[in-house]
Order: C-alpha cells, then structure tokens, then sequence
C-alpha cells in the first residue's frame, strides 16, 4: 500500500468512518473446516452472505472430520480424537444403513419417494450421529468493515482456536488503537 493509501486509511479509523470500507468486499472459499468452525463465524451473519455445504447431502463415502490443533499436537488427545471419529464414522453409517433399509422395506419412517429424495432423507436423519468436528466447505462474503468488525470480536487469544487457526497471519486488531490498518 502507497503512503497516502496508508494515510487514508488511518484517518478513516481515526474519525470513525468506517461506512468508507463497506464498499471493499472479499469472498472466502473455505474448505477443510470444521461445523464448530462455521457455527462461530454464523454467529456474526450481519452483512455477510454465507453458503455452507449441507450434510443432507453427505454420506458416509465422503465423510471426513477436522483435527483441532490442540488434539493434533498432543499424541494422547490426537489418538482419542481419532478414535471417536471413527466411531462416529461407523455410527454414521450403521444408522444410515439401517434408515435406508427400512426405508427400502416400505417403512415410511422417512418422508419421500424418489430414490435420490430417500437417500437425502436418510443423511439428514443420520447426520445427527456427527461431531462438530465434521468437515464442511463455506464460501464466507461480505465488506471489509463487517471482516474487521470479526476479526476484531474472534481473532483473540480468548476466542475460539480454530478461527485463530483459520487465519493465523492476520494481526490481531486492538480495539480503539489508530495504529493498526489491515
């Protein structure tokens, strides 16, 4: 960024203007995420439109879970943690199994006809087996203040480690001081 560029945008934050900064957008492709990820950026949904893969439908063939980076650095918390996504996994698909086959058996346990529309059915009703350590994919859009106004409430030592984790190059913005522009 030029001088004036820089000058600009730290009278901007001086003055309090930050309306100059909703004309700046940004989209985020995210991917290898976690649903306990996603359910604390939806939790700042103003001004931001948000699309997230739905797991109805996901199934078992595809199913992947997300390492917390705690879990991952500690060999004792990363075996638990693989093992409980294992079982999930084989939870997942016993009990979609089981739903489909039922289904399948003229059981309307399920609502819907179409092959397709059943097999959704049963993702739906199955994915209630998954943790929140469940991959999921969002495309995260929306202006420059509201992407300041998140960083600024969840990129702290106090929030959730996994949006720390998801960008961990940014600076951490400290409320009031004119000295930081990103």
């Amino acid at each position: 960024m030029n001088a004036q560029g820089q000058r600009y945008l730290d009278n901007i934050k001086v003055q309090g203007h930050g309306s100059v900064l909703e004309h700046a957008t940004v989209s985020l492709h995210l991917y290898g995420i976690s649903r306990s990820l996603t359910h604390e950026l939806v939790r700042h949904r103003a001004g931001f439109a948000i699309s997230q893969l739905s797991q109805r439908y996901v199934d078992g063939r595809v199913l992947r879970f997300v390492m917390r980076s705690e879990f991952a650095a500690d060999p004792e918390l990363r075996r638990l943690a693989e093992s409980q996504f294992d079982e999930s996994a084989e939870l997942y698909e016993r009990v979609a199994q089981d739903l489909l086959a039922r289904q399948e058996g003229g059981d309307t346990l399920l609502s819907g006809e179409a092959k397709r529309d059943r097999r959704k059915k049963v993702n739906q009703a199955a994915r209630e087996m998954l943790p929140n350590a469940t991959e999921t994919v969002m495309i995260w859009s929306g202006n420059m203040r509201g992407l300041r106004h998140v960083i600024e409430m969840r990129a702290s030592e106090h929030a959730e480690v996994s949006i720390n984790d998801l960008l961990p190059d940014l600076p951490v913005p400290v409320r009031g001081r004119s000295d930081h522009v990103w």
